[in-house]
């Protein structure tokens, strides 16, 4: 479950990093008095690549957050369960005679 706390984080880290990129590409544009059709494809471009990206990151950090909630609640169940168990087999194992 480490493993998966560690890949969304990083994810979460990728993410900020683009979405920061994207926000400095998007000011110097706005700052061109006149922009080329070069550089407004450019930029166009990256834009949409990069949405494009985050829409894929975002999908990994929801399917990863689903795993670990269910991984998570499966050894929460299974904690609760082994008690209950190990109780469950010591009633049967003194109910039954020795042979």
């Amino acid at each position: 479950m480490a493993q998966i706390e560690e890949g969304v984080s990083a994810i979460e880290t990728s993410i900020s990093k683009l979405e920061k990129t994207l926000h400095e590409f998007a000011s110097m544009v706005d700052l061109l008095e006149k922009p080329s059709s070069k550089e407004e494809e450019d930029f166009e471009t990256y834009a949409c690549k990069a949405e494009a990206i985050l829409s894929i990151a975002f999908d990994y950090v929801i399917v990863l957050q689903a795993r670990h909630r269910a991984m998570s609640s499966c050894a929460n169940s299974d904690s609760m369960t082994s008690p209950r168990q190990s109780t469950l087999n010591d009633s049967i194992n003194q109910q039954v005679p020795n042979q």
